[in-house]
């Protein structure tokens, strides 16, 4: 019974001091490109120094890129680091008060990453593929928080056109034209 009695309190002091539980959050619908879609309310637990959440968002047809704001609502917020792990590639520049951007290609993937305060990150992934996508993001705190916080992640998805648009496809041609005769009234005056 002495023994059971030392026990309990370290099995309280290490569950305490235990890691964030890893969760998984999942998009309701489809983020077409040009479309945003924000998961809202992801949770830090009480008590912990750092967070490692997934996220599962199925991208539409033609949508090569996306752009993500993580924002965690606590201007100045203690960040050490910060780090984003997209198809199983580790595709971030650690750290977490560094302002400026920072742009890599990790997993033949471009990557862009903002720190814009100490409670705002932005980051962006191009070369993608449409279909059912995850994006794990991890943190860690200077100390541990006194009660839980939540977070936001909003995804917008983004396409790059190889069709042009009209406007430019008229240019073109208007200028194609504009060529061609002054080619041609050159050759006369010849």
């Amino acid at each position: 019974m002495k023994s059971f009695k030392l026990i309990l309190p370290a099995l309280a002091l290490a569950l305490s001091a235990a890691p964030a539980l890893a969760s998984t959050y999942t998009a309701s619908e489809i983020i077409d490109a040009g479309e945003s879609y924000t998961f809202h309310n992801a949770l830090i637990a009480k008590g912990t120094k750092g967070f490692s959440d997934s996220f599962v968002f199925s991208l539409g047809d033609g949508v090569t890129g996306a752009s993500f704001l993580f924002n965690i609502g606590l201007p100045g917020s203690p960040i050490d680091t910060f780090a984003v792990t997209y198809d199983g590639d580790d595709v971030s520049v650690n750290g977490g008060n560094v302002f400026g951007t920072y742009t890599t290609t990790k997993g033949g993937r471009s990557f862009t990453y903002s720190v814009l305060d100490k409670a705002e990150y932005t980051f962006a992934l191009n070369d993608l593929d449409s279909g059912l996508t995850s994006v794990n993001i991890a943190g860690t705190f200077n100390e541990a928080f006194k009660s839980p916080k939540s977070y936001s992640l909003t995804v917008t998805a983004t396409a790059t056109s190889t069709v042009p648009e009209p406007d430019s496809l008229a240019l073109l041609l208007a200028g194609i034209g504009l060529m061609t005769a002054v080619a041609r009234r050159q050759s006369k005056s010849r």
